[in-house]
This record gives C-alpha cells, sequence and structure tokens, in this order.
C-alpha cells in the first residue's frame, strides 16, 4: 500500500516540477500528508529546489489553477501575496508587489450573476483606489505561462 506521503515524494522525482507541486499542495490542503513531513522527506542538499518549492505550499490554496499561476509568477521572480484581503477592495486571488491584482477567472467559478456582479464591483473598486486588475483565464495559465508572465511584467511597468 502506497501512503500519500510516498506518492508525493514519488512525484517531485518523476515528474516536472509544476506538477508534482500541484499534487503536493492539494495532499496537504486535503490533510493527506502534513508540509513538514514533505520537507522532512527531502532533507539532503541536493533537494534544496524541492524545498523552496514546498515552503510556498499553503493550507488554503482554492485550486490547481492557483497553485499553477504562483508557481509560474514565483520563477518569473515576481513578490507575490496569494489570496489577500485589500483593503476597500476585499480579497484578490494575488498580489504582485503592491498595486497589480491578479484575479484568476476559471469558467466555473464564474457562472452565477451574483458572483459576476460580486467581482465586477471588486474590480470596480480596485480601479478607484488606483490598482491594475489583470484577469487571467486558466487558459492562459495552462497554455501559455509565457504569456501571462509578460502581461505581468508589462502592467507593474505601467504602474
Amino acid at each position: 500500500m502506497c501512503l500519500p506521503a510516498d506518492v508525493v515524494v514519488d512525484a517531485f522525482r518523476c515528474l516536472p516540477p509544476l506538477q508534482a507541486l500541484v499534487i503536493a499542495e492539494s495532499a496537504v490542503a486535503r490533510n493527506a500528508v502534513s508540509k513538514a513531513a514533505l520537507i522532512r522527506a527531502f532533507d539532503r542538499p541536493q533537494d534544496w529546489r524541492v524545498r523552496a518549492l514546498l515552503d510556498g505550499i499553503g493550507r488554503r490554496t482554492a485550486s490547481p489553477l492557483e497553485v499553477c499561476a504562483r508557481y509560474h509568477l514565483c520563477a518569473a521572480g515576481f513578490m507575490v501575496q496569494r489570496e489577500v484581503v485589500v483593503e476597500g477592495v476585499g480579497r484578490v486571488d494575488f498580489l504582485v508587489g503592491d498595486r497589480l491584482i491578479v484575479e484568476l477567472d476559471g469558467y466555473e467559478f464564474h457562472s452565477g450573476r451574483a458572483e459576476y456582479r460580486n467581482d465586477r464591483a471588486r474590480w470596480n473598486r480596485a480601479t478607484a483606489r488606483g490598482l491594475v486588475t489583470l484577469r487571467i483565464t486558466a487558459e492562459m495559465i495552462l497554455r501559455r505561462p509565457e504569456e501571462f508572465i509578460r502581461l505581468v511584467r508589462a502592467a507593474l511597468a505601467r504602474t
């Protein structure tokens, strides 16, 4: 019988880092394995890259899509806060630096009228406060991450 921790360890040994990170963060969020146990499993000096990825794991990640977006943002060298409450705006998916909001738009999470209205109200409040908001689709994160990073760079250059 394979334990969840063994599956996660094997994922980091066999899969590309992003895929392994999605598995690890999901396992931690579902209480299948502890972050501390994973960090202990990668205690060799050559495991420093895996430990760096594990350091960013949180128990409150809302979706694998957010894991992928955070991975790409951090890999590009951006200072990223996730699931931040911005005063006067509300909770945002990511705050890059101190002036750029990145919101991920997966269709299934914005299919209702109330969700749509709430998102537009937060977007308007952010704009009124002088914050730039990028609304990024799941397809861009998953299929064109380089375009995502170019958009973030361009938006930060203008803020």
